[in-house]
């Protein structure tokens, strides 16, 4: 058994969206805190996860901790932002190759350009920064990456590597965060341990799975 896994956390924060497409053999789960949240296709699961600091910190819980849902062998793990329109079955296919799938940022291409985004379009305590350069400069590696990591879709196998791979970045996360708070970015320090622990990596093309919906294109959840 394979396994979908998306997530919507917060009042009025997100919708869910039901697969255009059905893959037979896959679980699709849903993990929430609002109860209202109902569906035919996903299964829901209600998790306030109690202990996040924030409704922001849940999610990275659930991207990260995907295997606390489900024990299945491989995993997609997809924003709530996201509906599914085609299948996942050539995914699963590339996790029997590799153990994790990835996706490219469109717009920003290195770890800087992902921290200066953050500062400039959403008040991220500047502490970020030197923080990240300190992370970084233990073995003196550059923050300017071939390449920055969009985790808005992300692919795991049931592996110790990768259960080791998200620990690590939930810990980086909080690290950046200063004072016990996560960050609110996770694509820096997966960008930074994908490389620094050297685990086998494929792309994947979003735009042939799922498509990404704005606030004021969103509909209403099902009640």
């Amino acid at each position: 058994m394979n396994a979908v896994i998306t997530y919507i956390f917060g009042k009025g924060q997100e919708i869910l969206r039901d697969p255009l497409v059905i893959d037979p053999d896959v679980d699709y789960i849903c993990v929430t805190d609002q109860k209202h949240i109902r569906s035919n296709k996903w299964r829901i699961i209600y998790d306030k996860i109690p202990e996040a600091k924030c409704t922001r910190d849940k999610m990275p819980l659930v991207k990260y901790n995907p295997f606390s849902y489900t024990i299945a062998d491989k995993v997609i793990v997809l924003d709530g932002t996201l509906q599914i329109t085609g299948t996942l079955n050539h995914l699963f296919e590339m996790l029997d190759e590799v153990p994790l799938l990835i996706k490219k940022h469109p717009t920003r291409t290195t770890l800087s350009d992902e921290l200066n985004a953050w500062i400039k379009l959403r008040g991220v305590d500047p502490y970020i920064i030197p923080a990240f350069h300190a992370m970084a400069s233990v073995d003196d590696i550059s923050l300017d990456r071939k390449f920055l990591v969009e985790s808005c879709i992300l692919g795991f196998n049931n592996s110790p590597e990768i259960i080791t791979l998200c620990c690590y970045v939930l810990a980086y996360m909080v690290f950046l965060g200063h004072n016990g708070k996560m960050c609110m970015t996770n694509q820096c320090p997966l960008t930074y341990l994908i490389e620094k622990m050297n685990i086998p990596y494929s792309f994947i093309d979003q735009a042939t799975v799922a498509t990404r919906y704005r606030h004021n294109s969103w509909i209403k959840v099902n009640r």
